[in-house]
């Protein structure tokens, strides 16, 4: 997990890790649906998108299915 603040407007949240191969990964940031991923043939999976973080602890929590 990593999080690059911007300037202005919301920063950067990039996250990665592994799963079970050819499944969907499900992420939350602070209870709310940041992504929908499917892990590659090798289980690992990796996504980034804009959301404004206050500077506070988050909880992230991800979630996968089979």
């Amino acid at each position: 997990v990593d999080y690059e603040k911007a300037k202005e407007g919301p920063g950067t949240l990039k996250m990665s890790g592994t799963a079970i191969p050819d499944n969907t990964v499900y992420i939350y940031v602070d209870g709310k649906p940041f992504a929908e991923i499917d892990a590659g043939s090798d289980g690992k999976w990796s996504v980034e998108d804009k959301v404004a973080l206050e500077d506070a602890i988050h909880q992230v929590r991800v979630e996968q299915f089979f």
